[in-house]
């Protein structure tokens, strides 16, 4: 980039820019590829870590059973790398979740993964009841929802065996198993945990229960802490969730609007690298949970393949991923500099 750090522009005063050929006024903030000054886009995305109540009847699609509501969170890692999940209501009164692994899309009944991550003293069905309830027996509407999921999960032929989390967590795990099997090369995630590991010495049930905890610590709701700590926070997130999606389905509230300020925010060019770059990270094998200036440096030193997906990058404003990045579109990242308009780069070049 023009006049950062690593440009021999670097903190040049106007003087010694005249002397270099250079413009004294250069502002610099855009890259120079193949001749051509590129400036990446700022893009407009949900807001992180807010549920946002939406209403689309392309949601309907889905099933013969869904609904055209649900809610979404776009939840945001330490690193600023993104998961959203996202709850459905389905027209039988229960609620469903939906999250992404490698662009394909999976639905989990949500009374599942409140087995799989409440702890022993929450994990009763009457726990789980007055938790979602919010302990107010009156309202017959959540009521009546609520007492469905848990009908479902004693009726289906699958999940009438689920009576505690080790069995919620082995049933989970074993239908992910043979995601991540057929996946073998691309199972790490994003936020650096290894979804396929060597489990050779493991029996089935401590597999298939290996499996769930890294899924559920990788793809669900991941701006929470991992492991059993940040279970009971998962937990009052999706609790969150559900009530605003029932005050939804009520007529309670009216769906955010997708296009107010309020529940959007800007995703910068150094968020957007970083993602990049952790993903080719990742698919090297090595995961890395902090990206630091010297991994960095070393990154692009000494692996070609980087260097020339990020000139790809750049020079096209198209992206290459094998996960997608939580992102909602794939081209136009990056834009040519407007040198009779100045202007019109003000807000990608201040960013």
């Amino acid at each position: 980039m023009v006049r950062s750090e690593a440009c021999h522009l670097h903190g040049m005063p106007p003087s010694k820019m005249v002397q270099c050929g250079e413009d004294p006024d250069e502002r610099g903030g855009y890259f120079i590829v193949n001749g051509n000054e590129k400036v990446v886009r700022l893009l407009i995305m949900p807001k992180s870590n807010f549920p946002v109540a939406l209403y689309r009847p392309s949601f309907s699609n889905r099933g013969p059973l869904y609904s055209a509501y649900a809610v979404q969170m776009r939840s945001m890692r330490p690193d600023l790398t993104t998961q959203t999940v996202t709850m459905h209501y389905r027209k039988d009164g229960t609620c469903w979740v939906r999250l992404t692994y490698l662009k394909n899309e999976y639905l989990i009944p949500l009374m599942l993964l409140l087995k799989c991550l409440a702890p022993d003293e929450l994990n009763s069905e009457r726990s789980l009841f007055e938790l979602l309830c919010d302990g107010l027996m009156a309202d017959t509407f959540v009521a009546e929802r609520v007492t469905c999921m848990l009908e479902q999960m004693r009726t289906h032929p699958e999940l009438k065996h689920v009576h505690s989390r080790e069995d919620a967590l082995y049933y989970l795990g074993s239908k992910f198993e043979v995601v991540f099997r057929e996946k073998r090369g691309a199972g790490v995630s994003l936020d650096g945990i290894a979804l396929e590991v060597d489990d050779s010495a493991m029996s089935p049930v401590e597999k298939s229960v290996s499996v769930a905890r890294r899924l559920l610590d990788s793809l669900m709701l991941v701006h929470c802490p991992k492991g059993a700590e940040g279970g009971k926070a998962k937990v009052d997130c999706l609790v969150l969730m559900f009530r605003k999606l029932m005050a939804l389905v009520r007529g309670d509230i009216a769906p955010d609007n997708a296009d107010a300020m309020d529940v959007q925010e800007l995703l910068l060019p150094g968020q957007l690298f970083g993602a990049l770059l952790k993903e080719a990270q990742v698919g090297k094998g090595r995961a890395p949970t902090v990206l630091s200036a010297e991994l960095i440096r070393n990154t692009f030193m000494g692996v070609c393949d980087v260097t020339k997906r990020m000139e790809s990058f750049l020079a096209t404003g198209n992206l290459t991923s094998r996960s997608g990045l939580d992102l909602q579109q794939t081209t136009g990242f990056t834009s040519g500099t407007q040198r009779l308009l100045l202007p019109g780069d003000e807000d990608n070049l201040g960013a």
